[in-house]
């Protein structure tokens, strides 16, 4: 299973390249890491030469390249391939696992590559809402939107107002959750969720007399 790798995490990547070969003299190299190297690639020459189907095979190969070669700079891409394999390769999607990958990732690389940080935060916000971890959905966006809307990262952030209003009612944090609907109604809400947040504006409102 193979996907096109996102223009952020190519550029990432390519600037990975170049700056390491202007920063080392090609004298200097680390053999640990250049065997790391040559074993990552040699794991993605081999998922080069699998059949697509074979998606037990490229999990293992991926997570072999994540355990054997984690300061090479392929790993990232191993990292969003086998992460794509299972929330969209595999049916139903393995959320347990894609949990657990993006978040080894962002305790791994916190500040490595910003766009694929982004991108793994913006499907642990799907994957935590969907199966109703309302506490990390909450801290999740707790740090996401600190700064407010100017400094959010992620894309359709009217949708992420919504969810992260619905997550601090649902753990309790009603005066928060009661600001975040209003500033959902505020930036061209869905009309189906607009009800729903009007609803709970009401709800919480009442809820404080």
């Amino acid at each position: 299973m193979r996907y096109v790798l996102p223009l952020l995490l190519l550029l990432a990547l390519a600037a990975c390249d170049s700056g390491s070969t202007a920063s080392a003299p090609k004298t200097q190299v680390n053999p640990a890491l250049a065997a790391q190297q040559e074993k990552i690639s040699a794991i993605f020459a081999q998922a080069e030469s699998m059949d697509e189907s074979d998606l037990q095979g490229f999990e293992r190969l991926y997570n072999q390249a994540l355990e054997c070669c984690p300061d090479t700079r392929r790993v990232h891409e191993a990292y969003f391939l086998l992460g794509n394999l299972y929330l969209y390769g595999i049916d139903p999607p393995a959320l347990d696992k894609a949990q657990a990958l993006y978040e080894q990732y962002l305790e791994r690389y916190p500040d490595e590559i910003p766009g694929l940080c982004t991108d793994f935060e913006n499907k642990l916000t799907g994957i935590y809402d969907r199966t109703e971890q309302y506490d990390k959905l909450a801290a999740l966006y707790d740090k996401l939107l600190a700064e407010g809307l100017e400094g959010c990262p992620l894309s359709q952030c009217d949708r992420h107002l919504f969810s992260y209003a619905n997550a601090l009612e649902r753990t309790g944090r009603t005066k928060d959750a009661l600001r975040w609907y209003k500033a959902y109604l505020e930036h061209d809400p869905s009309e189906v969720l607009m009800d729903v947040a009007e609803e709970a504006i009401a709800r919480l409102e009442g809820a404080g007399e």
